[in-house]
């Protein structure tokens, strides 16, 4: 009798952790779509910022630029642009490789005097 009730209780906690654990998966799946759309509105920004911020310099009446010197804005933004992207990327991969700890800590350790010759 009371094996029985045990076995009931049993299957009652293992049913409410299954729809515990599939309510946490449709969760992590719904978070994954978010962080891939956070992704790309990340990257849209970055690609378009750079040129913006040099548009936005290019346009003040203090540097004076010309028409005819439109070719220096794709000097400065393309490059920009590019070393941003960069920069990104190199951001990315160190975080998916689990290096940005790593670094971190290795930064902190260069920075330190050693103990072990004092």
């Amino acid at each position: 009798m009371f094996a029985l009730r045990d076995n009931e209780n049993n299957l009652s906690i293992a049913s409410q952790a299954w729809e515990t654990a599939e309510h946490a998966t449709s969760i992590a799946k719904e978070t994954k779509k978010d962080s891939s759309t956070m992704t790309s509105i990340a990257a849209l920004t970055m690609v378009f910022l750079p040129g913006t911020f040099v548009a936005t310099v290019v346009a003040m009446p203090a540097v004076g630029w010309t028409p005819g010197d439109f070719w220096k804005y794709w000097a400065i933004s393309l490059p920009l642009t590019i070393a941003v992207l960069a920069v990104w990327q190199i951001w990315i991969q160190l975080a998916v490789a689990g290096k940005w700890g790593k670094l971190k800590q290795a930064m902190k350790l260069g920075s330190q005097p050693d103990e072990s010759s004092a």
